[in-house]
């Protein structure tokens, strides 16, 4: 069963946070992130029934890097909608989702 994954624009803003931070302490270190990301985003259209953690969000760390891919799946038109990308180091309040 093959879903289609899209994310919420406001992800690019929580990309770019990450990609800027690891940068900052290596350079290359941001790319070795994004091919993280996007390995996991194979995964979420092949199989995107993870843990719900918080009513209908669903949650998979990438598995390289220290962060988590909040996100929703309809079942019905086979989507997967990714939320947020945060630091498993980060308050989740502080996320634009919690506010």
């Amino acid at each position: 069963m093959k879903f289609k994954v899209l994310a919420d624009p406001r992800v690019q803003l929580d990309l770019q946070e990450a990609m800027d931070f690891l940068k900052s302490r290596r350079k290359g270190l941001e790319l070795r992130f994004i091919a993280d990301y996007k390995n996991c985003l194979r995964i979420l259209g092949t199989n995107p029934f993870f843990d719900v953690r918080y009513n209908e969000i669903r949650c998979l760390p990438l598995q390289v890097f220290k962060y988590l891919i909040r996100f929703k799946v309809d079942e019905e038109n086979k989507t997967v909608i990714v939320i947020t990308v945060i630091s498993t180091y980060r308050d989740p309040k502080t996320s634009w989702l919690q506010k």
